[in-house]
């Protein structure tokens, strides 16, 4: 039993921007786990607004095998923002 895998992450910082890639792709060895079988694929790009804040909207991808059974798209707004109550940093 296991899996065979292969995964690829990539991040390109443009001035104030940057944008990042992943690729995942996850097959059974045997037939006894094809459910989690496809590929996932996220892109997006990070950007900060003002100071403290981070915006990185994605787009998400799970493409399950075979092609034709389920696809899942997903897109997502991630937000972060960094408060300095007395002096100290929380996230």
């Amino acid at each position: 039993m296991g899996w065979s895998d292969f995964s690829f992450f990539f991040t390109l910082h443009i001035k104030s921007l940057k944008i990042f890639a992943r690729f995942n792709w996850l097959q059974s060895k045997a037939d006894w786990n094809t459910k989690t079988d496809g590929n996932f694929f996220v892109l997006g790009v990070e950007f900060s607004p003002a100071k403290g804040i981070k915006i990185a909207p994605n787009y998400r991808n799970f493409s399950q095998r075979p092609m034709a059974f389920r696809k899942i798209i997903i897109c997502i707004l991630t937000a972060k923002s960094i408060f300095k109550p007395f002096g100290r940093n929380y996230t």
